[in-house]
């Protein structure tokens, strides 16, 4: 779980859960590798991506590796706005 808060006076929360089915130790590990080296060589690079640098691997493939796990039958990536960290996405504030 990931929880981003915006600086703004009237702060908005971003929540993200990321689930996965199988030993994070091997199988998820080895699937998080493949497809992000999957989403390096065939996907196009984002545009702040370009140029290089030392960058995270949410930054630098961003999209492209949500929709690369998304779309591997072991992930399941829910996000979306809530009111406190503390408060559970519910169906309705959920983007993905």
């Amino acid at each position: 779980m990931n929880v981003t808060v915006s600086d703004e006076a009237s702060p908005r929360y971003a929540k993200t859960i990321i689930e996965a089915r199988g030993d994070p130790g091997t199988l998820l590990t080895g699937a998080l590798v493949g497809e992000s080296a999957l989403a390096l060589l065939l996907d196009e690079p984002l545009p702040h991506a370009v140029g290089g640098g030392v960058l995270t691997p949410m930054f630098a493939l961003g999209d492209n590796l949500i929709r690369r796990l998304e779309a591997n039958s072991r992930f399941e990536i829910a996000t979306g706005i809530v009111d406190s960290p503390d408060d559970d996405l519910d169906e309705s504030r959920k983007t993905r």
